[in-house]
């Protein structure tokens, strides 16, 4: 999948200023972090419902397998 600066290649060459180059890979970096965010989420919400699922049992983020 191209991402828009690759898009923004083709279309403009290498006529594009580094200071718009700067922007959008600013934007782009903008909507990766919230993506990672969302799915930071889902993640933390799903590991919720496993836990809740299994009677609460749940090892917490700090302890190993070898804390049991």
């Amino acid at each position: 999948m191209a991402t828009e600066l690759e898009k923004q290649d083709g279309d403009q060459g290498e006529t594009s200023s580094p200071s718009a180059r700067v922007r959008l890979l600013e934007r782009e970096v903008a909507v990766a972090k919230q993506t990672e965010a969302r799915m930071l989420e889902s993640l933390i919400h799903r590991t919720k419902e496993l836990e809740q699922a299994k009677g609460g049992v749940f090892v917490n983020e700090g302890s190993s397998k070898y804390d049991r």
